[in-house]
């Protein structure tokens, strides 16, 4: 039971009955086009498990399903930008899909979505240029997270209170030193980082680390237990002498031998 309310004449959606439970928006209401998530447009709905938006929609304005209920969205590929505060609180959003349309994530979007480490996996599409301030603050353990080559701003502690095991970019180190991090992203910036963008023949990133991805002829041959353990230990080392981390598939053969490289540099004089 329960309404979704619509403005017409700027194909917003503006308000949510509290007893509704689950909605498809459509993509036309009264013979106006929905485009827009309005400002506090589910505010508070912690009814609302399930919602579908329609791939008219290009905006979800700011604060529009502030500790709302949802379990799990799929942003349509038409959305271009996420407001402000759009997901603050929604403490049982688990599972988001964001489109490669994105561009821009708002302040605080997402902050103290605590589920969303149930999914392993965070994708935020191919397209995002900016991340705002905060953005996933608080949002806990993000095992693997996946940024395209096009990011350019990460603003400050978007990723506070969180811990990331994995950062899957796109781009190469040079187009990673380039990006501006702001400050308080510890969590992002001493993950280990996967620089895809040096390695034409791993082209779809999304396949990184699942179990049937089939890696390049004699990878394994390198890439046994061990050798993921040196890398890892190579990298928490690195990090503290405020070194970039190794990336995988360029790197791994080579980890052994640079680690011995530093230790024999740093043990020759003892």
């Amino acid at each position: 039971g329960g309404l979704l309310y619509f403005d017409p004449e700027t194909g917003t959606i503006t308000g949510c009955d509290s007893e509704v439970t689950e909605a498809a928006i459509p993509e036309e209401i009264g013979g106006g086009t929905v485009t827009t998530i309005g400002n506090q447009a589910f505010y508070g709905n912690s009814s609302l498990k399930t919602l579908t938006i329609p791939d008219t929609v290009t905006i979800i304005e700011d604060l529009a399903f502030i500790q709302c209920g949802i379990t799990s969205l799929e942003i349509p590929e038409s959305v271009v930008s996420i407001g402000d505060m759009a997901f603050f609180q929604c403490f049982f959003l688990e599972e988001i899909s964001f489109p490669d349309s994105l561009s821009s994530i708002g302040y605080r979007a997402f902050f103290n979505c605590e589920s969303l480490w149930k999914a392993d996996r965070l994708d935020l599409g191919d397209g995002i240029t900016r991340i705002g301030k905060e953005a996933f603050a608080e949002c806990g353990p993000l095992p693997i997270l996946v940024l395209p080559a096009s990011l350019s701003d990460v603003g400050s502690n978007a990723f506070s209170g969180c811990t990331i095991t994995n950062v899957i970019y796109a781009g190469t180190r040079a187009d990673w030193l380039a990006m501006s991090i702001g400050s308080g992203n510890t969590a992002l910036t001493s993950s280990t980082i996967w620089f895809l963008g040096e390695d034409g023949s791993l082209e779809d990133k999304k396949d990184l680390f699942n179990e049937d991805y089939s890696y390049p002829d004699g990878w394994f041959s390198i890439c046994d237990e061990y050798a993921w353990q040196t890398l890892l230990l190579t990298n928490k080392e690195r990090a503290k002498q405020n070194l970039l981390p190794l990336s995988a598939f360029p790197a791994l053969q080579a980890a052994a031998n640079i680690r011995a490289e530093e230790l024999t540099e740093k043990y020759s004089h003892t």
